[in-house]
């Protein structure tokens, strides 16, 4: 009796519960789905690309394969020389500056500045330096867009799809202060630019070289001397500084800075004009990292640290042993330069440091050759 007065109350519930599981179902994975589209890509670490024991270079021993960073210096040192010269030599697969062999590939340039006649003259003189005999087998294309800016988020989507379409080895910005709308000294215009610099090298896999100027007054200062955001500096993992060679009149000095590679030689270039109208940015001379001769600093040259070493080693074989003090006189060097080259050499174990008992000064202090 009590089950037939139940039995209705149990079979509803029952088809309710059926109808709420059902529901759950069909939506969990919908829910499951949204969770997933959510979540950041990620890879084990078996599954990251495996380092390379050799660098790839585009421009060897200049520029790698997908680097990116600047070409900078004062104006009127020859940049759009150098970064036309990058692009005829990769396109065309002639050695660069006429001596870096290079990975031949195509080229896109975008030009902040410049009439179009002005620019093919140049891109043709470099050519004809560079031994191409037909432009139309030259894989170089210029982006003709006024007004262009890399801060406008819909020129930026413009540009991801040209480079998608193109697929280029290089992309070259000349110059940035051309494509920018907003402040370079800002870094809330410069950071999301370079954030979206990096984002096309990494998921379209080309080089990006960004023409720009350097601080007047500081073009010994390498990337500190770039102007605008201190955003720039950290940037790059490519980048070659222009400076006024005191050596060569007429000639500039290129230093370049590497991030995964030592960078060990300068190199001077004057752009030189040949047969038949050509002209191109051409190395006259390689200098050392080490060479005091082409010391960026102005006035006084630099010693290198290891000059620096060779030199207090040098001392302290001669007399065998010498007090530290006597030995800081004798090596004609400010204090941070000595004593930084004393700490190098007593690291390497070149040097060793003794008490020197025969003084009545406690700080008293011997230098002396690792026997």
């Amino acid at each position: 009796m009590l089950l037939a007065l139940y039995l209705p109350i149990i079979t509803s519930g029952l088809h309710g519960l059926l109808s709420c599981c059902t529901a759950l179902q069909l939506f969990m994975p919908e829910v499951i789905h949204v969770q997933k589209s959510l979540l950041l890509e990620s890879k084990s670490v078996l599954e990251l690309d495996p380092p390379s024991l050799e660098t790839k270079w585009l421009v060897e021993g200049l520029w790698p394969a997908e680097g990116l960073g600047f070409l900078a210096g004062h104006p009127k040192l020859g940049k759009t020389w150098v970064a036309l010269d990058f692009a005829v030599s990769v396109a065309s697969g002639a050695k660069c500056m006429g001596h870096f062999p290079v990975q031949k590939g195509a080229v896109l340039y975008l030009p902040g500045e410049g009439k179009e006649s002005r620019i093919r003259q140049r891109i043709e003189m470099i050519a004809r330096k560079r031994g191409v005999k037909r432009m139309r087998t030259l894989d170089l294309r210029v982006l003709t867009v006024p007004g262009f800016r890399l801060d406008s988020p819909e020129d930026q989507e413009r540009l991801r799809a040209t480079i998608e379409h193109h697929r280029p080895s290089l992309l070259i910005l000349d110059p940035l202060r051309r494509l920018l709308s907003g402040d370079e000294n800002s870094s809330g215009v410069i950071a999301p630019v370079l954030n979206f610099l990096t984002h096309l090298q990494r998921t379209l896999h080309c080089a990006i070289m960004v023409v720009h100027h350097t601080h007047k007054g500081k073009q010994d200062k390498g990337g500190q001397a770039l102007r605008g955001s201190g955003d720039m500096h950290a940037w790059g993992d490519a980048n070659l500084y222009l400076r006024q060679s005191r050596e060569h009149e007429g000639a500039t000095l290129m230093v370049p800075e590497l991030r995964d590679e030592a960078a060990d030689s300068n190199f001077v270039f004057k752009v030189v004009e040949g047969e038949y109208d050509s002209a191109s940015a051409e190395v006259v001379e390689v200098k050392s990292k080490d060479d005091l001769a082409e010391s960026p600093k102005i006035g006084r040259p630099k010693s290198p640290i290891g000059v620096d070493v060779s030199r207090i080693e040098h001392i302290v074989r001669k007399v065998g042993e010498v007090k530290k003090s006597e030995l800081k006189k004798a090596s004609s060097m400010n204090s941070a330069r000595f004593y930084s080259a004393l700490k190098a050499s007593i690291d390497s174990g070149a040097l060793i440091l003794s008490r020197d008992e025969n003084s009545s000064r406690p700080n008293s202090t011997l230098v002396r050759m690792r026997c």
